[in-house]
C-alpha cells in the first residue's frame, strides 16, 4: 500500500489518498479514505505501507504532535519503505516577515503571504507561534543577537 497523507486535492493514482474530507470532483478509480489523521494510532496495520507521502502535511498539526506522528509513520511503514516529507521552509517564512524593505507580512498557513499584521490564529495552525517566528527571524537575520 502507498499512502498520500493529507492529500487535499492532490489525488494520486496508485495511492490511498487520505484526508479528513473527500475533495469535490474526485476522479473515478482513485482510492480515497476519509480519516482524521490527528487521531492516533492511525487505522492501518503495522508495517503495511511501502511508501508514505506527507507533502505539506506536518505543518497542519501542533508542533507537539510531530514526534508522535513520525512514530506512527515508522509503525505503519514496512522495513526499507520510503517516506517523502515536504514542509514549508520556516526560515524562509521568517525572513519574509522581516524583509529588508521593512514591510510587515502575515503568514496564511505558511503558504500565502499577505500585507498586514501577523495573525496568531493562522500561525498557530502551522505549529508555530508569533514568538517562534520572531525568534527564528532574529536568529536567521541577526545571528541570535
Amino acid at each position: 500500500m502507498k499512502l498520500n497523507l493529507g492529500c487535499g486535492p492532490d489525488l494520486r493514482p496508485g495511492y490511498l489518498n487520505v484526508d479528513f474530507n473527500a475533495p469535490k470532483g474526485m476522479p473515478p478509480g482513485v482510492g480515497f479514505q476519509e480519516t482524521d489523521l490527528s487521531v492516533l494510532p492511525w487505522p492501518w496495520e503495522d508495517e503495511s505501507a511501502e511508501e508514505i507521502l506527507m507533502l505539506d502535511f506536518l505543518e497542519h498539526f501542533p508542533y507537539a504532535m510531530t514526534q508522535r506522528i513520525l512514530q506512527e509513520v515508522w509503525r505503519v511503514l514496512v522495513p526499507g519503505g520510503k517516506v517523502v516529507i515536504q514542509v514549508p521552509d520556516f526560515q524562509h517564512c521568517a525572513y519574509a516577515i522581516l524583509n529588508e524593505d521593512g514591510l510587515d507580512f502575515q503568514c496564511n498557513r505558511c503558504g500565502n503571504w499577505q500585507f498586514g499584521s501577523p495573525d496568531p490564529d493562522k500561525c498557530s495552525k502551522c505549529g508555530q507561534t508569533i514568538a517562534d517566528m520572531q525568534d527564528a527571524a532574529i536568529h536567521r537575520l541577526y545571528g541570535g543577537q
